[in-house]
């Protein structure tokens, strides 16, 4: 992950180069690179450089009137991530909220593309003990991945990982112990018999709480 992370930023950093020197300097291609360019920091851990190419990016989508556009709540969705881990619950909240009514108004409360942002929400609110509410944003994020993947596939049983959490914080073993066993019953058929390891945790209340 980390080779392909320096790999990804050294391509994303020579078209950086490129376009500043073919385009404007608040040209909106120059948002989306700086955004994924940001991204790739994060991965890397390198967050007091990820910030300002960030908020760079948005400024420039501003600018040119594109705050409504799903490149905006891309970069706002990421951001939330670099805000959350950072320890500003808040703001990451405030950008999550953010990116998810653009994203509703302009592809429909339906849209795939939405389980992202919901499922970060979802973790900032378990993270706050705000159980009730996040449960509510997990089902979401998981029935629109469904929806639109299908049952088995591996970023929707990622997803299930989290209200199973919420149930287990609960003390309500049984449901999260079900829904653990249907995530690992999808690892397995995916990824092979590997996944079977994991079956003995569940046997262990606070087993796999995010």
């Amino acid at each position: 992950m980390l080779d392909q992370a320096k790999r990804a930023e050294a391509t994303l950093r020579r078209t950086l180069e490129m376009q500043r020197k073919t385009l404007e300097p608040d040209h909106p291609q120059l948002a989306r690179t700086l955004s994924d360019l940001g991204y790739v920091y994060y991965i890397l851990g390198r967050y007091m450089e990820a910030e300002p190419l960030y908020r760079r990016a948005l400024a420039i989508l501003e600018k040119a009137g594109k705050t409504h556009e799903s490149d905006a709540a891309i970069t706002l969705n990421k951001l939330g991530e670099l805000y959350r881990v950072e320890g500003r619950p808040g703001e990451a909240e405030r950008l999550w909220k953010r990116a998810i009514e653009i994203w509703e108004a302009i592809l429909g409360p339906e849209h795939p593309i939405l389980a992202a942002a919901l499922n970060n929400l979802g973790m900032l609110y378990s993270d706050q003990r705000r159980l009730e509410e996040a449960e509510v944003l997990f089902r979401r994020a998981l029935a629109l991945e469904q929806k639109a993947f299908g049952v088995e596939r591996p970023d929707g049983a990622r997803i299930m990982n989290n209200p199973a959490g919420v149930y287990q914080r609960r003390g309500q073993y049984a449901e999260a112990e079900e829904m653990y066993r249907r995530v690992l019953a999808i690892q397995e058929k995916k990824l092979g018999g590997g996944a079977r390891r994991g079956r003995q945790d569940l046997k262990q209340p606070g087993a796999g709480v995010l």
